[in-house]
C-alpha cells in the first residue's frame, strides 16, 4: 500500500492536505476562544477541557451551550451555518488523517485506498449509492482549503461583532 501512496500522491496533494487540516485547526482553536468568551473564563482552561473533542464534539458542545445560555435564535443558527461549513467537509478531512491514497478510476483524481475492498464479511448498511465524494482532484482540495479559510474567516468575523471573541484573539 505504501508504494500505492508514493505513486499517487504529490507534494501538491501533501500541501493541500495540510492546509485542510490547518483550517480544521483553525476553526477548532475559534470555537474554543468562543467558549471561553461565553463563559468568560480564559482560553486555556477551555483548551484544558476539550483537548480530547474532535471537531465535531466542540462544535456540538459550542452549539449547546449557545442554547444553554439562551443565545438569542438569529445567532445561534448564524453561528450553526459558518460551522456547517468545516461540518461538511468532515468527511474528507477524515480520510486525510486516517486513509492511505491510490489513483481513482475518475480522470486525475485520488481517493481513499480502502474505497470499495471491503472485506468478505462486512456489508455496506444501506443498499443505495454514497452521496459522499471518495474521488478528489487537486483542484477539489485546492478549492475545499480556499474555502474553509474564507470560512474560517467569515466565522471569526461574525464572532467578534457578537462580542464572543476579541479582535487580539
Amino acid at each position: 500500500m505504501a508504494k500505492a501512496q508514493g505513486n499517487v500522491l504529490t507534494e501538491r496533494h501533501l500541501a493541500a492536505f495540510g492546509a485542510i487540516l490547518q483550517c480544521f485547526a483553525r476553526y477548532e482553536e475559534t470555537i474554543e476562544q468562543a467558549i471561553a468568551g461565553l463563559l468568560r473564563t480564559d482560553v486555556s482552561s477551555i483548551a484544558i477541557l476539550m483537548r480530547q473533542l474532535d471537531f465535531m464534539a466542540k462544535r456540538l458542545a459550542f452549539l449547546d451551550l449557545l442554547r444553554e445560555r439562551s443565545t438569542p435564535g438569529d445567532r445561534w443558527e448564524r453561528i450553526f451555518a459558518h460551522l456547517s461549513v468545516p461540518g461538511s467537509h468532515v468527511g474528507l478531512r477524515n480520510h486525510i488523517a486516517h486513509s492511505t491514497w491510490k489513483a481513482s478510476p475518475q480522470p486525475k483524481s485520488i481517493q481513499p485506498d480502502w474505497i470499495l475492498r471491503w472485506s468478505p464479511g462486512i456489508e455496506p448498511t444501506l443498499h443505495r449509492p454514497s452521496s459522499d465524494v471518495t474521488s478528489y482532484t487537486f483542484e477539489a482540495l485546492s478549492e475545499t482549503s480556499a474555502n474553509l479559510a474564507i470560512g474560517h474567516e467569515r466565522f471569526v468575523a461574525y464572532l467578534i461583532e457578537i462580542g464572543l471573541i476579541s479582535r487580539e484573539s
